[in-house]
């Protein structure tokens, strides 16, 4: 029993161990963040169903993301400016062991910064820093965000927390997204639910009824806790500090709520108004089943169901999130750009192809380059393959090759394609 809750100990619903020695490229998104557990098994017997934990026993997998090092000048140069701070909602919590929390706000010197003195000062009485939005100030993590998105088609937001020995921020606590925890530094003891039924059930049972399994994550480690499932975490003998990564999931109803706005954008009679004063009757049963058959007709039609698509794809598109580093040095190369240079896509990233009677466009990273149709197999050559020579384009309707390094000039000045360390010869398209 603790603090009135049934645990288990060291008993986790899911349990991967580990012993590696090569880490993949965390541009690989999901299967980086699961290894060494495939995605395909990993969304077969986890994702909305039950907690996973994977013990790596590699202290260093996590090597290229921030460290302990980086927490202090994150805080400083990033979150410059009261508005800022506030919108991340950025903080200090504390939960003390009579299970009271507390929190607050960083405090903003006259200079418009986190008062970092403040902070050390709340850290050493036992406060856990909350620096949320981390994939908006860190490229190393923004990369990690955007290859995720790239594979889950689910937005992705990541907060970073650090907490000191013996201490925790949060108590026990529902998520309404799926996070994966990726444990950077330190050691932490989570206190997961066990024995639910899937994610998409949750969050109606009373917390005091949940029965808790206990799991430890050293530096390398990595827990996936579906939506819904109760948690809470302490630090042990030593400081933690992890990054939560949310998946803000699109759900069946965000698809047919989409749906529905466009079919109202075609259709006047689910514009017209409600009848005055229809907070004090009933609504015609007749009319509301007739709207309902028209609207489940209309969530068969293949277009509709597309276009509703598209529109959540949109939201992936257009999130803000850090720029990668080294792109000026692709720029300053841009004059030397020729028919055998070889080019790759800057990050991993969820981007798409928009074709029409007039147009085509690739869409990425809340922007977009457009031309004439018949760029339209260039433009999905170059949105289908991470690396490729110029030359490798397919033609351009009846122009001069310079149309293909014109394309590519122009993909590089709007940060989609980077100019590539040469490789051995070959054919490159990857």
């Amino acid at each position: 029993m603790v603090d009135g809750y049934r645990t288990r100990e060291e008993k986790p619903m899911a349990r991967i161990r580990s012993e590696i020695e090569t880490p993949v490229a965390h541009s690989d998104g999901l299967e980086w963040l699961l290894h060494p557990i495939t995605p395909a098994d990993f969304l077969h017997t986890a994702w909305e169903q039950q907690p996973l934990l994977i013990s790596r026993a590699q202290r260093d997998y996590f090597q290229d993301l921030p460290g302990l090092d980086e927490v202090d000048e994150m805080i400083t140069t990033t979150m410059s400016g009261r508005r800022i701070v506030e919108d991340d909602a950025s903080r200090l919590v504390r939960t003390d062991d009579k299970g009271r929390i507390s929190q607050r706000d960083f405090r903003i010197t006259r200079a418009g910064v986190p008062d970092i003195q403040d902070i050390y000062q709340a850290y050493h009485e036992g406060h856990t820093i909350v620096l949320n939005g981390i994939h908006r100030r860190s490229s190393k993590v923004a990369n990690l965000s955007r290859a995720l998105e790239a594979t889950l088609h689910h937005p992705v937001g990541v907060n970073l927390y650090l907490t000191p020995r013996h201490s925790q921020g949060f108590d026990l606590h529902v998520d309404d997204h799926d996070v994966f925890i990726l444990q950077l530094h330190g050691t932490k003891v989570w206190h997961v639910a066990s024995g639910l039924s899937p994610a998409t059930e949750h969050g109606k049972r009373p917390l005091s009824d949940i029965e808790l399994r206990t799991m430890t994550l050293e530096s390398g480690d990595s827990l996936y806790i579906p939506r819904g499932f109760p948690h809470r975490a302490q630090a042990t003998a030593t400081s933690s500090l992890h990054l939560t990564v949310g998946v803000h999931a699109f759900r069946w109803a965000d698809l047919m709520t989409e749906a529905l706005r466009l079919l109202a954008d075609d259709d006047a009679e689910f514009r017209s108004a409600l009848p005055p004063g229809f907070l004090d009757r009933e609504i015609d049963p007749e009319n509301v089943a007739r709207l309902g058959n028209q609207l489940a007709h209309a969530l068969t039609d293949e277009s509709l169901a597309r276009r509703a698509r598209q529109s959540l794809g949109a939201r992936l598109i257009g999130a803000g999130k850090a720029a990668p580093g080294g792109h000026f040095r692709s720029l300053d190369r841009l004059a030397r750009l020729s028919d055998d240079s070889l080019v790759r896509r800057t990050r991993t990233m969820y981007h798409r192809i928009r074709s029409g009677p007039a147009d085509v466009a690739i869409e990425f990273d809340g922007n977009f380059v457009s031309g004439p149709p018949f760029l339209e197999d260039a433009l999905r050559f170059i949105a289908d393959h991470e690396l490729f020579r110029v030359d490798e384009l397919p033609e351009i309707g009846n122009f001069h090759s310079k149309a293909k390094t014109d394309l590519v000039s122009r993909l590089i000045r709007e940060g989609f394609l980077a100019v590539a360390d040469e490789a051995p010869e070959g054919n490159h398209a990857t």
